[in-house]
C-alpha cells in the first residue's frame, strides 16, 4: 500500500517525479499536488500557457487542467507533495475563507517564487514529512504526524514571513 493510500498524502523526489508526471504528453494528474523547486528548472504547458518553474519557486498541479512535460534541467532538485483531496479536507484548515487565500490560489498555479531562506525552511519540512512517511518503523500516532506536517507546509507555503498582506 502507498504512502498516498495509506495517509492520503506522498511525497516524490527529482528521482521518482516522473512516476506522477508523465514524459512526452499531455497528463491529467489523478491528485492534486505542490510543486517545490530547489535548483535547476522544469518547464511545463499548463493548456496552452507555458510556464517555467525556477530555483526557489513552488507551484500547485490540479487534476482538472491538463500539464505537459517540456524539459528539465540537469541540475533540477524537487519535491512533489501529492495529496487527496479528502485528506485535506479531513485537516478542517479552513483556507478557503481567507481573502488572501483566494488571490493567492490564482498565482499558486503558475508558480510563486519564495525567498531562499523561506524556501529552505519548506524544503526541510517536506524531507521530515517524507522521512515519517518512509520510515519503516512502527510509530504510534504517525498518521497524526503526517496530518501535522502536511499543515505546517500548508501554511508555510500559504504564509511565507516575507510576505505581506494587504
Amino acid at each position: 500500500m502507498s504512502a498516498l493510500e495509506k495517509f492520503g498524502v506522498d511525497i516524490f523526489t527529482q528521482h521518482n517525479i516522473f512516476e506522477r508526471i508523465a514524459v512526452d504528453k499531455p497528463f491529467r494528474p489523478e491528485n492534486p499536488a505542490f510543486i517545490f523547486i530547489k535548483t535547476g528548472t522544469i518547464k511545463l504547458k499548463q493548456h496552452f500557457r507555458d510556464l517555467e518553474l525556477s530555483a526557489n519557486m513552488f507551484m500547485v498541479t490540479d487534476p482538472q487542467t491538463i500539464y505537459e512535460l517540456v524539459s528539465v534541467s540537469d541540475d533540477f532538485q524537487s519535491r512533489m507533495v501529492s495529496y487527496k483531496r479528502e485528506f485535506i479536507s479531513a485537516l478542517s484548515l479552513k483556507f478557503n475563507r481567507l481573502i488572501t487565500y483566494r488571490y493567492f490560489r490564482q498565482q499558486m498555479n503558475i508558480g510563486v517564487p519564495f525567498h531562499q531562506d523561506e524556501m529552505d525552511v519548506v524544503w526541510k519540512s517536506v524531507n521530515f514529512l517524507k522521512y515519517i512517511l518512509d520510515s519503516e518503523t512502527e510509530m504510534m500516532y504517525k498518521k497524526e504526524m503526517v496530518e501535522h506536517l502536511f499543515s505546517v507546509i500548508r501554511w508555510q507555503e500559504l504564509f511565507p514571513k516575507k510576505t505581506t498582506v494587504r
